[in-house]
């Protein structure tokens, strides 16, 4: 019975990491796309600098705590809830830009790559949405 309690266990960190990497990533994906289009002359020189340590940051920072978690479908919770928050501000603020700024000759490109992106935030918006009964339960 403890071999099956260790493999839940490990199921459920695992779930839990993979969640919060996927999200934790789509935020970057979002920052990349934010500081593309408001910092397009920086933007190349701040994402050879920082990409491996955005990533490292994001592959640890998913990690369960677990000293302080009451449960960690509440944390997962939280966790998708917030960075849904933090990348939808990310991108309509993108999507003001572009509105706004449309005479660049890289536009198009920027504009495709923000698509690509806000697409896969889209796409995790029903999961996140299927949090929240479980954020109310708890």
């Amino acid at each position: 019975m403890s071999a099956d309690n260790g493999w839940l266990t490990a199921a459920h960190s695992g779930a839990y990491y993979l969640n919060c990497l996927s999200e934790f990533l789509g935020i970057l994906l979002a920052f990349n796309r934010f500081t593309a289009l408001f910092f397009p002359l920086k933007h190349d020189q701040f994402w050879l600098k920082f990409t491996y340590v955005c990533i490292s940051l994001c592959v640890g920072i998913a990690f369960a705590p677990w000293e302080f978690q009451p449960s960690i479908w509440f944390n997962m919770v939280i966790v998708t809830l917030a960075s849904n928050g933090v990348a939808s501000l990310l991108y309509a603020s993108c999507i003001a830009r572009l509105c706004m700024k449309s005479n660049r000759h890289n536009t198009i490109a920027e504009r495709n790559l923000f698509v690509v992106g806000f697409w896969s935030m889209l796409f995790s918006l029903p999961y996140m949405t299927a949090m929240v009964p479980i954020f109310s339960s708890t």
